[in-house]
């Protein structure tokens, strides 16, 4: 039977051959005895999102899995609406009941915000372009001061709550008396910080890095602060300022224009107005707290003189925990893994978590209505990331035409 049936086969053909053999195997072989549903519920699974849909979309047996599973259709609802799988999901309900849970909230926001979008118009900003800043349920930009102003001004607007439609959202200005060169808005704390760094006098190259923390709700001093306005000297010319502002601490590490290449980072107890900390380093270009009293600055390895084999170093600085006068204490100093590439310098820099959020020892936190990202983690988590540079012996101009060591992240 075989040896008549072949040539009846062989005379039509290739794709219609593959359509004939596989209509007479799925016949002979219903489809749900080549996988059972449980091995093909592992094989989703030990997939992604992704692998689950596509899946589903070519394949009958995969598609009924994943339709009469309901942790299938929980997961693939989570992903339509933008979200991912929690953390700590909640025991007491079903995944069938959780998807009931999101579709609900889901038609409430709907109600409160609409199915369009609402147009914000940005005060003062006539066509320039700005960079918008969020600061935990607010988003705030800079307007650049006119040359008749005396200063630049912080346009800060509300995001919408549960209970409050983004089209109701309220409108701050702070003005200053100086360009500023970073800031940083906290509502809880009612706080806002301004960074301007201005010449002393004419005939002086020493500049001035003025620190103003002002009240959020009145724009004066802030009530908190023993200080309204913290001052570091800054010799060379300032390139650019990264900063944290966790609880009690305020800490800035300053990117200037030195002979030296070394980076300041300089802290305060912004309540009491003391200074805490002045570093002057060599191949530090960030810092993390990874907790309120935990600091780590990265070193990277910028020279071919140093240890190839590594990385480069975390240095562990500690807080006293009581809040005690004194600086930090370096506990710790960790060396990274061995780098792949032997013939590479790297540049280390470290990221805290997105989702940190540390309150004050001394001051006060302002009643505001609860959002999640309110929510603070239960660990605090940093990440770091090097990238490697091959020309480590090169030579390139800085800012001011002298020449520099390539051992320095470019910017």
């Amino acid at each position: 039977m075989t040896h008549l049936q072949a040539p009846e086969l062989s005379s039509l053909p290739p794709t219609r051959q593959m359509r004939k053999g596989n209509a007479k195997l799925k016949a002979q072989y219903p489809l749900k005895y080549f996988l059972p549903e449980d091995v093909i519920s592992l094989i989703i699974a030990l997939g992604t999102l992704e692998h689950m849909k596509r899946w589903r979309e070519v394949s009958r047996a995969f598609r009924l899995v994943v339709d009469r599973s309901p942790i299938f259709q929980y997961l693939t609802l989570l992903n339509q609406l933008g979200y991912i799988e929690p953390i700590n999901p909640r025991q007491d309900l079903s995944y069938r009941e959780k998807a009931e849970v999101l579709c609900g909230h889901q038609e409430k926001l709907q109600n409160l915000i609409g199915s369009g979008y609402v147009a914000v118009d940005h005060r003062g900003v006539q066509g320039r372009p700005f960079h918008l800043r969020f600061f935990r349920g607010l988003f705030a930009h800079l307007n650049a001061g006119s040359e008749d102003a005396e200063g630049d001004e912080i346009v800060v607007y509300e995001l919408p709550s549960l209970k409050k439609a983004f089209p109701q959202c309220e409108v701050w200005g702070f003005d200053t008396w100086g360009s500023i060169t970073e800031y940083h808005v906290d509502r809880s704390m009612d706080l806002v910080v301004t960074f301007i760094c201005d010449a002393t006098d004419d005939d002086s190259d020493i500049a001035l890095l003025t620190v103003d923390l002002r009240s959020f709700n009145t724009g004066w001093a802030h009530p908190a602060a023993a200080k309204a306005r913290l001052e570091f000297p800054v010799a060379d010319a300032l390139e650019s300022i990264h900063y944290s502002l966790v609880g009690d601490y305020l800490m800035v590490l300053l990117d200037c224009d030195s002979s030296d290449d070394k980076y300041e980072i300089v802290g305060w107890d912004w309540p009491s107005g003391k200074q805490i900390i002045h570093m002057r380093l060599e191949s530090r270009d960030s810092f993390a707290f990874v907790w309120p009293n935990i600091l780590v600055i990265p070193s990277s390895l910028s020279s071919i003189e140093e240890d190839l084999e590594l990385i480069g170093y975390l240095d562990i600085y500690a807080f006293d925990p009581n809040g005690k006068e004194g600086g930090p204490r370096h506990i710790a100093t960790l060396q990274l893994p061995e780098a792949a590439d032997k013939a590479a310098a790297t540049y280390v820099t470290v990221y805290p978590s997105r989702s940190s959020f540390f309150k004050s020892r001394t001051v006060p936190e302002t009643e505001t209505e609860p959002r999640l990202y309110d929510i603070s983690p239960e660990d605090g988590v940093i990440s770091f990331t090097h990238s490697p540079n091959r020309n480590i012996l090169k030579s390139f101009p800085g800012p001011s035409g002298r020449t520099r060591p390539s051992g320095r992240a470019p910017r």
